[in-house]
């Protein structure tokens, strides 16, 4: 069997030919889970941590309101998947590290978006 493709052929399937996945990287995110790199002080390598994040809801009259919290779904070592390898306190360091991180970046958002506000005014 010929299993050859002619060059022209190849340049024009090219687009619709899946990338070739890139060495030592995790799998893309899948849709819904919110992935972020980790560094924690025990480990010399980032961590890419997925997580299953449910946002803080204000309280109310009728209702006592909850925090944001992070769910550890799966913690990648380049193209390792280590999530079943660690204990419950290294998960809850990992989902605490997850929560500071969205708060710094939610805070640098907020100042940007002030700073931005200023410089409109005095234009």
């Amino acid at each position: 069997m010929n299993d050859r493709i002619h060059p022209v052929m190849q340049a024009a399937l090219r687009p619709f030919a899946p990338a070739d996945p890139k060495p030592n990287t995790p799998p893309p995110c899948p849709r819904g889970e919110l992935q972020l790199t980790i560094e924690p002080e025990w480990i010399d390598h980032p961590l890419v941590c997925r997580f299953d994040y449910e946002r803080e809801e204000a309280q109310s009259f009728n209702y006592p309101g909850c925090p944001a919290t992070m769910d550890l779904l799966s913690c990648w070592i380049g193209s390792v998947d280590i999530s079943g390898a660690l204990g419950e306190e290294k998960r809850e360091e990992i989902e605490s590290l997850a929560l500071d991180e969205l708060a710094w970046r939610k805070e640098c958002a907020e100042i940007d978006a002030a700073d931005a506000r200023r410089e409109r005014e005095y234009e």
